[in-house]
């Protein structure tokens, strides 16, 4: 599940997932500058970096601004992907898009108990030869957060 705004960050989690991703879901953000316009292009290119027919899924917000609209979106995509493919690894990528979407898709994530995933903005590679995903790890390029399932009732109690 990522998060496009920006082309870089978006296609270096697709690279580093690439051998295991079977489905992506992006959210795009409305209006002239937003990312939804530019969506067939985010998903040919998904797939080129993937090197294979990933499938790419949309998932388009009506108000970019709007924290409980956003969250909501996430949520349902978050959950689209759960009842697809509960025996699947779920990651939320969180490395690009604006502020307000990062917070809704880490909260929808965290209700749901779902990995959050951020890919710092730093090179990748050494003498051109690409970091291993360990290798992110350990140099902290790679943050990962991982939440064990709270439910709604748990978290009123």
């Amino acid at each position: 599940l990522l998060l496009g705004s920006n082309w870089g960050p978006l296609l270096a989690a697709v690279e580093m997932h690439g051998d295991r991703l079977e489905s992506c879901t992006v959210i795009t953000t409305p209006d002239k500058v937003g990312s939804s316009k530019h969506f067939a292009e985010a998903a040919r290119l998904i797939r080129l970096v993937a090197g294979r027919d990933v499938e790419v899924v949309e998932k388009p917000l009506r108000h970019a601004y709007d924290l409980m609209h956003a969250t909501s979106v996430c949520g349902s995509a978050i959950d689209d992907l759960l009842n697809d493919a509960s025996d699947r690894e779920i990651i939320a990528d969180i490395t690009g898009g604006l502020s307000l979407m990062t917070a809704a898709l880490a909260l929808a994530a965290r209700e749901r108990g779902v990995a959050l995933q951020y890919l710092k903005q730093a090179p990748l590679e050494e003498n051109g030869i690409a970091f291993s995903v360990e290798a992110m790890r350990e140099r902290s390029l790679l943050v990962e957060v991982r939440y064990e399932h709270v439910s709604k009732v748990e978290q009123a109690a």
